[in-house]
Parts: structure tokens; C-alpha cells; sequence
């Protein structure tokens, strides 16, 4: 399980999922999120927590903020799921696109 943080985020979110003042400050090297006390912090544990809990295997939680070293090994990852509704994708809209521009030409 991978969480991306970027360099953006809400210093306040941060502070509170975290335990840091930036994104640039997260150790990366942990598996887990502290446990802080706070509202945030405990929502965002109990998401992690569920996800882990409705799959057979667990997954190690891996934290890679903008620029990380790492954050290119999370970009290949990523795929794009179809809208919520069927919808066609993005790539998918973009070629259907391009057909119809074709076939006006």
C-alpha cells in the first residue's frame, strides 16, 4: 500500500497524520503511521486499517512524498481506473477524440 504525499499538502494535515511540520520531513522508512491524537489521525488509521482488514494478504505501508527518490518507482504504478459510472477513461477519451477529429479532416 503506497501513500503519496505531495509537496503541497496542508502543513496542517501533515502535522496531524504525520508528526511533522512537512512533507519533506516524513521518514519514509516507517511501515506504519504514528498514532497521534487527533481526529485526522485516527480517520486516516482506521482507512488504512480497513483496507488492510478486507484483503487476504496484508500490504506493507510504504510513504513516498513529492521528490522522494522513490517516487518514480510509484509513478510506474499507478493505473487509471474507468470512471465510477462506466464511463470510458481518460486515454480511452482522448483516443475517441482523436477518431472523431480524423475522421472531420
Amino acid at each position: 500500500m503506497l501513500i503519496w504525499v505531495g509537496s503541497q499538502a496542508p502543513a496542517e494535515f501533515v502535522r496531524d497524520v504525520f508528526g511533522t511540520p512537512s512533507p519533506q520531513q516524513i521518514d519514509t522508512r516507517v511501515c506504519s503511521l504514528p498514532q497521534l491524537d487527533n481526529p485526522t489521525n485516527a480517520a486516516v488509521r482506521k482507512v488504512l486499517d480497513d483496507a488492510v482488514r478486507e484483503r487476504r494478504r496484508a500490504m506493507r505501508l510504504e510513504i513516498v512524498h513529492q521528490y522522494d527518490k522513490r517516487e518514480a518507482l510509484f509513478r510506474r504504478q499507478l493505473i487509471e481506473d474507468a470512471g465510477l459510472d462506466g464511463a470510458a477513461g481518460y486515454l480511452q477519451l482522448l483516443m475517441e477524440t482523436h477518431k472523431r477529429v480524423q475522421g472531420m479532416l
